[in-house]
């Protein structure tokens, strides 16, 4: 198995908290309140509401021209419902990004991204299509709907920058994306432009206009100045309206003379906000501004842990009422933070002035932040700090939240700052580590990691100590997991029981991954009853996990297993079971989705339900598509293969292989590339390519692999090719050795199939008595299950022995069902048909019943359905055939030639 990324290390028994949990984070999904005394800009909103007939929106400029006000003052007004995500550095992670900006969308359209949230904490490998086609075709018919993403120029990832791109490439009608940022993101934007498929608001639109400076100063300021000031204002500042703020504050200073504003943006806010803004503050207020400039966020019990002040809420209200460049976060004004510029001045000072009080303002913001149960922020401002062993530690506690949350690059960043002892003196961190490298696919990075761990354990004596045997349990964890991507089904089998006799038993997500490894491990060891077990218990374990995605995957293994035991009923019910399921939980649209089908269109074809496995096939490889997986994509097209070639279409079959070929990753699933192989070979017995036949045969005789239930299909395929090229003896010994393998394994569905072909073998060789016995013993295995492909696909040389079967009684009722069969597809195949809308498999049964002479309720008895079924499809039959009665359609069929009918005999 490679289905690694698709394993969610989950320690704490199924949690499913999301990044979303925190109050603060909520704060940043509001559209931010306004102030009192706005200057109202109603061209720009104007323009902006014309720009919704675009794509996409760009408001670009550098920090203080007032786009995010400009922005809530629009939203405020316009009838579009917004969406609204202020960005920092923090969601420079894919997964986190995505999951805030859904639950953006999801204050306006309440269910909205449920799939893709559920992707983000999936069993698999996410591509950004693969999360975002769910998300795009829901909007198709939703509301229309704005989404601001607000401070772009913090995102960094370039996961991000691409998930971006193809939501705007792919963004229905109903949505419009408006980016406010201090820089161009990496966009196309020449290309945009050039479609018409941008509008754009920069420097030169947002500054103040001189009247707009002017209301500002007299009206939100409460400044009453000569027209003189206001004009000299307005040019020495050119519009930049944070500079204008600054200066209408150092207006209200009482030595009333405007600044000089012609001077550099930082040096004019830093010398300004020195000389005139800080010196006219208290001595108190001046220290809380200081201290309170490490944080990101502030609130007021955070900002007393931090100063040592009781007056927190105080001290925020009065820096906001006088225009301090603090800024609510909510609308009950609990969280608040510094104006860019604003911080980055006072943090400037307070490291020109004190810089060695800053690592313990950081440490204290770290405590109070885990005491209130923000470890993100409490890691970020250990590490700030420098105080790598304390952020260490905050990872080793938080670490499995952010594995269950799939926020991996968020964990490694972090981890990857701290140095390399660090790392190593914590057992737990390593662990976590080594989790998050192999869900990302750097497995090589693991060893020495790993390695730490084991050294420090091997130091402690045997022990019942919780932390020690989770421990024990971790490492041998991901060791059976490394086992089962290297093919190492023994060793996965032992460490995988050593890692759940350690794993403490509320551990449900992890236990029901490893049990499931298990489960593949006895399986393909042949050991059938373990593995049915195995299947069964992680179905329980992920169940109660909540791990659906994995959940499914089990159902396909397990119905796969009663295939290979001859119990196809039971396949079918436990896959239909899970569908319902996948549906419950929004999961049709997957990998395992796409799987579910696939293997649900095997069991339909082998009881010749054409036209249920055409439909099921179809359906999974769209579904293969939207997800972009290889795997579902390879099964479906090496079954699809199979399918037309049972309806004679050669070159569909050429065309499917070669698109396979054209997909140089090989399917995680075990019998995936097993199937295809040996179905490659049958294909190329069947086009006689002798030159491809003698290379696969002495690459077969070359590998010699062991015969199990995976290389039985290839082994298979190489009898059908002596028996072709009349190599009986060696035919019927190979079939032998299969067939004793087949027995001891208790595998059904394969003595069916090998028994089919020594009945072939003996057949050709002469031994008629020999050739019945073994298709008897196939018939008397097959006919509970209803096998019927098994059969037709071996061609007219089974079809004699059928033949033969009958005269001795053989299964009697079961084999004229299967010549009946034989003679339906052989009239189904003789002709292609000349539609553009061609007749499905069951509207060719009911069109041969037609040509007949048969009532609709013979038929209706005959294929077993309703009356009103029969009625159903000869409607559309007379549509596709543009006739109005039977007799128009018996004639119209001849003429093109859709059917054969013998009309004398069905065998």
């Amino acid at each position: 198995m490679s289905k690694l990324n698709g394993m969610d290390s989950q320690h704490a028994g199924g949690v499913t908290e999301r990044a979303f949990s925190s109050p603060l984070i909520q704060t940043r999904l509001h559209i931010p309140p306004l102030r009192a005394k706005l200057v109202q800009r109603p061209q720009l909103t104007a323009s902006i509401e014309q720009a919704l007939e675009s794509k996409l929106l760009l408001l670009s400029a550098p920090a203080g021209y007032g786009k995010t006000t400009l922005l809530s003052a629009w939203a405020n007004e316009s009838s579009w419902p917004v969406a609204w995500f202020s960005l920092d550095t923090a969601d420079n992670d894919r997964t986190r990004f995505l999951t805030y900006l859904i639950h953006a969308l999801q204050h306006v359209q309440g269910q909205v991204g449920k799939i893709t949230l559920d992707r983000l904490t999936s069993q698999q490998a996410q591509s950004t299509e693969m999360l975002l086609i769910p998300l795009v075709n829901e909007f198709l018919s939703a509301p229309r709907m704005v989404l601001v993403l607000d401070d772009y120029h913090v995102i960094e990832e370039q996961l991000i920058h691409e998930a971006l791109l193809f939501l705007l490439e792919h963004l229905p009608e109903s949505l419009r994306l408006i980016i406010a940022t201090r820089t161009d993101p990496p966009l196309p934007l020449a290309r945009l432009r050039a479609r018409h498929q941008l509008r754009e608001l920069r420097t030169s639109e947002l500054r103040f206009r001189r009247e707009e400076s002017a209301a500002f100063l007299t009206e939100s300021m409460d400044l009453q100045l000569p027209e003189e000031t206001i004009v000299m204002l307005d040019e020495r500042n050119q519009g930049w309206i944070t500079g204008l703020q600054l200066a209408a504050l150092s207006l209200q200073g009482p030595t009333q003379q405007p600044i000089n504003l012609l001077t550099g943006i930082h040096h004019f806010v830093f010398d300004y906000l020195a000389e005139e803004v800080m010196q006219h503050l208290s001595t108190p207020l001046q220290e809380f501004l200081l201290k309170t400039s490490v944080l990101t966020h502030l609130q007021a019990s955070l900002c007393e842990a931090v100063t040592g002040q009781e007056s927190g809420q105080h001290q925020l209200e009065q820096l906001e009422k006088t225009n301090l460049f603090l800024t609510p976060l909510d609308a009950e004004r609990t969280w608040y933070h510094y104006h860019p510029l604003f911080a980055a001045f006072l943090q400037k000072r307070l490291s020109q002035s004190t810089p060695e009080l800053i690592p313990d303002l950081l440490i204290r913001a770290s405590i109070w932040c885990e005491q209130h149960h923000y470890p993100d922020e409490a890691i970020q401002y250990a590490l700030a700090a420098k105080q790598y062993l304390r952020a260490a530690q905050l990872m080793a506690r938080h670490a499995r939240t952010l594995l269950a949350k799939r926020e991996l690059s968020t964990l490694l960043r972090w981890i990857e700052i701290l140095p390399i002892d660090i790392i190593q003196a914590q057992p737990q961190l390593c662990v976590a580590y080594c989790w998050a490298l192999l869900f990302t696919f750097q497995s090589e990075r693991i060893v020495p990691f790993l390695q730490q761990v084991q050294d420090i354990l091997d130091k402690i004596p045997d022990s019942e100590d919780k932390v020690t045997q989770q421990l024990r349990g971790e490492i041998a964890a991901i060791q059976a997991t490394q086992a089962s991507l290297k093919g190492d089904l023994k060793q996965t089998i032992a460490r995988s029981q050593q890692a759940l006799a350690w794993l403490p038993a509320e551990d449900l997500w992890t236990r029901g991954t490893l049990v499931f490894f298990q489960g593949v491990a006895y399986y393909v060891t042949g050991n059938m009853l373990k593995a049915q077990h195995a299947y069964q218990e992680a179905l329980s374990l992920n169940h109660s996990a909540g791990n659906h995605a994995l959940s499914l995957l089990v159902h396909c293994y397990l119905a796969r297993l009663s295939v290979t035991v001859g119990r196809l009923q039971d396949a079918l019910r436990i896959l239909e079971a899970a569908r319902a399921q996948a549906e419950q939980h929004d999961r049709h649209l997957s990998f395992e989705g796409g799987l579910l089908a696939i293997e649900l269109s095997n069991i339909y074809y082998q009881q010749n339900e054409m036209d249920a496995a055409y439909t099921m096939l179809t359906r999974g490889i769209e579904i293969g598509k939207t997800v972009a997986s290889t795997g579902v994509l390879r099964a479906g097209y090496t079954a699809l293969a199979r399918w037309q070639q049972a309806r004679g279409q050669v070159e569909e079959v050429r065309s499917l292989l070669w698109q396979i070929d054209q997909m140089k990753q090989p399917a995680s699933v075990l019998w995936i590339e097993a199937e295809l192989q040996a179905y490659r070979f049958q294909w190329e017995i069947m086009q006689h390519h002798e030159t491809a036949i003698e290379r696969r045969l002495a690459e077969q005789e070359m590998k010699a692999p062991p015969i199990s239930v995976l290389t039985e299909i290839t082994y298979l395929a190489q009898a059908r090719v002596l028996i072709a090229s009349a190599h009986y003896d060696a035919a019927l010994s190979l079939l032998e050795k299969l067939l004793q393998h087949a027995e001891d394994e208790q595998r059904t569905g394969g003595i069916i199939s090998i028994t089919v072909l020594q009945a072939n073998a003996f057949s050709a060789c002469g031994d008629r008595s020999a050739a019945l016995k073994a298709i008897q013993r196939a018939l008397s295995l097959a006919a509970p299950e209803r096998y019927m492909r098994v059969f037709l696909d071996e061609g007219e040389p089974i079809k004699a022995l059928l033949q033969q079967a009958v005269t001795h009684s053989i299964q009697s009722s079961y084999v004229i069902q299967l010549l009946r069969a034989f003679s339906e597809a052989a009239s189904r195949t003789s002709h292609t048909q000349p539609l553009l809308d061609p007749l499905s498999e069951r509207e060719l049964e009911v069109l041969q019943c037609i040509m007949r002479g048969q009532s609709n309720q013979t038929i209706a008895d005959h294929l077993q359905v309703s009356l009103n079924t029969v009625k159903t499809h000869m409607s559309h039959i007379f549509a596709k055939l543009h006739v109005n009665s039977r007799t128009q359609a018996v004639a119209r069929a001849n003429e093109l030639q859709l059917i054969e009918v013998k009309r004398d005999s069905l065998l």
